[in-house]
């Protein structure tokens, strides 16, 4: 994936996470929560929560979780799982959400099934 986004800076920041660069306007995380499903995927503050597919997997996309630059899409790999793919751009949501939507499009088939 980094080849196909171009992605720089791609650093390990957690046991299940990782943080890289999408543009020089916007980043990415990437984490994987083992044993915690979508049901649990919220936001903080003001978020605006939606139901959406990435896929054929269950996924919400997370507008405004933690700033009003960040967007977050969840996606749903067991019932009990799920990875998260997060951005937060310089000033536009959109950006983020293009972003986040993005990776999680192209990590999709590479999830276990």
């Amino acid at each position: 994936m980094a080849a196909t986004f171009n992605l720089t800076e791609i650093e390990k920041t957690g046991a299940q996470q990782c943080d890289a660069e999408f543009s020089p306007t916007v980043g990415v995380t990437l984490k994987v929560w083992p044993t915690k499903g979508i049901a649990e995927a919220t936001g903080a503050g003001n978020q605006q929560i939606s139901d959406t597919k990435v896929g054929a997997r269950d996924a919400k996309l997370i507008k405004k979780g933690a700033s009003d630059t960040l967007c977050a899409v969840a996606v749903e790999v067991r019932s009990s799982s799920r990875v998260d793919f997060i951005a937060s751009a310089n000033a536009s949501l959109d950006e983020a959400c293009d972003a986040a939507t993005k990776l999680a499009e192209a990590v999709e088939p590479k999830l276990p099934k």
